[in-house]
């Protein structure tokens, strides 16, 4: 762990010189309003911060360039800046006194989410909060947020269309008991119909044949003598049409006729219920499908929560929920202030493991009280605090005024500096 023992700013925005030996302890910044006093907590920002961090024009007016030196546990930390913006860094370990190579890719792994503003936490929304505190504690739900939400749309697209097909089938009749299975062929009934027709109409041909050879049969008796062979044959032909049409009956072709009047009916009723079967099975495949993806889903929730359940907070009775952060048994915002504050400082020192360093622009809002609550959580987490506060309170351990440390308008040169100006 890191905290800073010195402060030396050159020519930065506001600041012409200023020299602060902090030796890792709390330091209270006060000051008139445009007296330097953001500048301060600035250069710390854009020294560790660097990027962003650094406005357009750092360089203090009338300078030609600028520099900050930051002096902690670990490392000595130079930026010096130009007029045009532009930074250059160097980072030496005190262990060995070797320069650090790719020294921002150091300095990033530093600072946290609220390094440079740990009250931001407690004026967060309770959505972005929860992003902050999920991301402390290792809990990423994106994938499983993404896959839910498809599984969930899926799912409502299966359940319209359950819906739909239950309106369906709601439109189809239940089938009646004993109803065919196939539908009823009115070609096969036309066809039996025509074969019946056929029959009855040989049959009556052979009826009318019958009764012309019997009247053949007493004509030709008055010829018996000269017809007697004629006759002789045509009584054979008489028994054998006799012996025919004592074996058959006329066959029933009412009945055909009032299947085929019935067939259609019978057909309409036997394809509704094919549709009511196969509505039916396409209802209960999406209902069983929307039945799995809710088990898909409640699975997600449920290893959602046991992750939520199971990670470390960096205070006890600090969670996450669906909606945001609660702290006890109430959300975030609802906690008391000294509450919050403790909270949002644990939570801005494990999000910097190394750097134990942050900072309050937000001092002037509190009271005497606030302050020494705020330097006495600082301590618990053993964060070293920056804060600006507004004039020259008690509590303040440098004042500054028009760009210089207070009492001490010609800063000393430190050994640092000197070496370089010297460069």
């Amino acid at each position: 762990m890191t905290k800073i023992l010195s402060l030396q700013i050159s020519n930065l925005l506001a600041i012409t010189a200023a020299q602060i030996d902090a030796d890792g302890k709390p330091v209270v910044i006060g000051g008139k309003n445009a007296a330097g006093k953001s500048s301060v907590l600035a250069a710390i920002e854009m020294a560790v911060g660097g990027g962003k961090r650094i406005p357009l024009e750092p360089v203090h007016h009338g300078a030609a360039k600028a520099h900050v030196i930051l002096d902690t546990d670990d490392y000595l930390i130079e930026r010096h800046f130009t007029r045009s913006g532009k930074s250059t860094l160097k980072v030496t370990a005190k262990a060995d006194s070797q320069e650090v190579r790719r020294p921002q890719d150091l300095l990033d792994k530093f600072l946290g989410d609220l390094t440079f503003n740990p009250l931001a936490f407690d004026l967060m929304k309770p959505k972005e909060q929860r992003e902050i505190l999920m991301r402390l504690v290792g809990l990423d739900f994106a994938g499983d947020d993404a896959k839910r939400a498809k599984l969930f749309e899926q799912r409502t697209d299966v359940n319209r269309e359950v819906k739909r097909l239950d309106g369906s089938l709601a439109t189809v009749p239940v089938a009646e008991k004993g109803l065919p299975k196939d539908e009823v062929s009115v070609a096969a009934l036309a066809d039996e119909l025509e074969s019946r027709r056929k029959f009855n109409a040989s049959l009556a041909a052979a009826k009318a044949q019958h009764t012309s050879s019997l009247e053949t049969v007493a004509g030709l008796d008055l010829e018996i003598a000269r017809l007697q062979a004629q006759r002789n044959e045509m009584q054979r032909k008489a028994e054998l049409l006799a012996a025919t049409i004592a074996k058959a009956a006329p066959e029933d072709e009412a009945t055909v006729r009032q299947q085929i009047t019935d067939a259609e009916t019978v057909n309409a009723k036997v394809r509704a219920a094919k549709n009511r079967s196969i509505l039916q099975t396409q209802r209960d495949a999406k209902s069983a499908e929307a039945d799995r993806l809710t088990g898909q889903i409640d699975a997600i929730d449920a290893a959602k929560k046991a992750a939520v359940e199971a990670a470390k907070y960096p205070i006890p009775g600090l969670a996450v929920d669906d909606d945001g952060v609660r702290l006890g048994a109430v959300p975030f915002s609802q906690a008391s202030q000294a509450q919050r504050l403790r909270a949002s400082f644990a939570i801005a020192a494990a999000n910097s493991p190394k750097l134990r360093v942050v900072l309050i622009r937000e001092g002037a809002l509190l009271d005497d009280d606030g302050l020494a609550l705020l330097q006495q959580i600082a301590a618990e987490y053993d964060v070293q605090v920056w804060i600006e506060v507004v004039g020259d309170r008690d509590a303040c351990t440098v004042i500054i005024e028009d760009g210089h440390v207070q009492g001490d308008d010609e800063s000393p040169r430190s050994d640092v500096e000197e070496a370089v100006d010297r460069r």
